[in-house]
C-alpha cells in the first residue's frame, strides 16, 4: 500500500511539474539583442560611414514603431533626421543570417 501510494504521488507530482513546464514554455521569450530603440546607435554608426559617398548620415529616428518582430527578426520604421537637417521615412531591423549572427540592415523610403 505505501509503495502504490509513493509511487501515485510520485506521477501527481510528475503530472504537476509537466504542466508547469509547459505554462512557462508558453511565456518564454527568445532574448533578442535588438529592438527599435536600440537599434537606432547602429544605423547611425553605419551610416556615417557613408557620408562622404551620400553627402549626408542618419543622425536620429523619431516616431519609431515596429513593423514585425518573431525569433529570429525585428522590423521597424520611423522618420529619419539626417545630417543635413532634411527628413526622410526609413525602414531598418536587424535579423540572424545564415552563420547565426544578427545583422543590422536600414534603407530610407524616398
Amino acid at each position: 500500500m505505501i509503495t502504490i501510494f509513493a509511487c501515485n504521488y510520485t506521477q501527481v507530482v510528475l503530472a504537476d511539474e509537466t504542466e508547469l513546464l509547459l505554462k512557462l514554455e508558453g511565456n518564454l521569450k527568445i532574448y533578442k539583442p535588438y529592438n527599435c530603440d536600440n537599434l537606432v546607435n547602429d544605423v547611425r554608426i553605419d551610416s556615417r560611414r557613408y557620408l562622404e559617398i551620400d553627402g549626408y548620415s542618419i543622425e536620429q529616428i523619431e516616431k519609431r514603431a515596429v513593423i514585425d518582430e518573431n525569433d529570429s527578426s525585428i522590423k521597424c520604421k520611423g522618420t529619419a533626421v539626417l545630417s543635413n537637417t532634411s527628413t526622410l521615412d526609413i525602414q531598418y531591423g536587424a535579423f540572424i543570417d545564415n552563420e547565426d549572427e544578427w545583422m543590422i540592415e536600414y534603407s530610407l523610403q524616398r
